[in-house]
């Protein structure tokens, strides 16, 4: 073989691997799915990949053409600007931009690099970020709506993670008397009375968490200038599959409810107090004819006279009691029944009915009221017995 052959089998052979590593690199670029125009130094077009055209308006035979010859379609930005700024030396360039149908994409204008040091064109990619641009938009306006709720409720909510405050709103920091700065990064330990109240809630509440996704408990915390509050504390994981990524929650203030608590509780006893120091014996009852309460006369004349205290205490259905009467009561009986009955069904406000009740020393006769009780809410009837000095009572109801 001679010398010529060999140099020509030489460069035959480097002629492939040139077009096999420029196959290469034309297949990498386009796997990428990233659009690439490459420029030389007098922004002349090299080569480019398909994606470019969704952005400029190129042909095929556009290589070898000067870039501003071309029309693109990007909105508020020139990129041929940008290009002749990097080969100028101003740096790689990088910005979000869009084009008038409403893509997005993230450009970057880098030099083209054949050494270390000597520069030889401009590369420009665009990588299609709509996808993201969409997510990011709408993460935003989640998180807007999220932060304007935050602020709004007119509840305390915050977050925590193991415990340690993470963020507290504002009515939170109003609740308990401290900045959200003096609360963040603190454990919520700072708030209980104790160390057992603080292990005991945390039980409760992270355990029904576990169990159920939300928690709720009941405890009491000690606000910054040492005043005790009961609270109602709800709660949920952030993450149920990253529980440690922390719990967010929100406080009620019970004090209204305790303090309106403490006043029915000395209401109820002011109204036990005030039926025991009548005479007339006196029992409440709900819209089944069910005994609620009685008074200590009733009690005391119910013992006194041999009856059973069982038959006729709270429990107990005083229709049935007088359905079931028997002998000489049996007819006074029904007929006291009836009149109740009526003022149950609102036949009539009132029923009064006089009977005779003699004891084995004295002749007596009794007057029996049902009086509904007015206003709203569940019927209620108060009925009373009480001895009468004038002889028997003109029965009937009421308006």
């Amino acid at each position: 073989m001679c010398i010529r052959d060999s140099v020509n089998a030489e460069h035959q052979s480097k002629i492939v691997e040139l077009v096999e590593l420029n196959n290469d690199l034309d297949n990498l670029i386009t796997s990428t799915r990233i659009a690439t125009l490459f420029l030389d130094e007098n922004m002349i077009i090299r080569r480019f990949t398909p994606g470019i055209k969704r952005i400029f308006k190129m042909l095929d035979g556009d290589v070898g053409r000067p870039v501003s010859h071309l029309l693109h379609t990007l909105a508020d930005v020139e990129p041929y600007q940008l290009a002749r700024a990097v080969m100028r030396g101003d740096g790689e360039q990088e910005r979000e931009v869009h084009t008038e149908d409403g893509a997005w994409f993230l450009m970057r204008v880098l030099p083209y690099h054949v050494s270390a040091e000597t520069v030889s064109g401009v590369v420009l990619t665009f990588t299609d970020i709509s996808l993201l641009k969409m997510a990011r938009e709408a993460l935003s306006e989640r998180e807007t709506r999220l932060t304007s709720l935050y602020r709004a409720v007119p509840v305390g909510v915050g977050r925590i993670a193991k415990r340690v405050f993470l963020e507290a709103n504002r009515q939170l920091c109003q609740m308990l008397g401290y900045d959200s700065e003096e609360l963040i990064g603190r454990s919520t330990r700072v708030l209980y009375l104790s160390d057992d109240a603080f292990e005991s809630a945390g039980k409760d509440f992270y355990g029904r968490i576990q169990e159920q996704g939300a928690g709720t408990v009941e405890t009491r915390w000690r606000r910054r200038d040492g005043m005790v509050v009961p609270v109602l504390i709800s709660g949920s994981v952030l993450d149920p599959e990253n529980p440690d990524d922390g719990v967010t929650f929100a406080v009620l203030d019970l004090s209204d409810r305790e303090s309106a608590l403490a006043k029915l509780r000395e209401s109820e006893r002011v109204a036990h107090a005030a039926l025991d120091a009548l005479t007339a014996h006196i029992a409440i009852l709900d819209e089944t004819g069910t005994i609620l309460t009685v008074n200590r006369a009733w009690r005391k004349f119910a013992l006194k006279n041999g009856g059973a205290l069982d038959q006729v205490a709270e429990g107990v259905n005083y229709l049935e009691v007088c359905d079931r009467a028997q002998g000489d009561e049996a007819g006074d009986a029904a007929a006291f029944a009836a009149g109740i009955r009526a003022v149950l069904r609102g036949d009539c406000q009132r029923f009064v009915y006089g009977y005779p009740c003699h004891s084995a020393s004295e002749q007596r006769c009794f007057v029996g009221r049902a009086i509904r009780l007015p206003g709203e809410g569940p019927t209620r009837v108060v009925v009373a017995h009480e001895l009468s000095r004038a002889g028997p009572a003109e029965n009937g109801g009421l308006p």
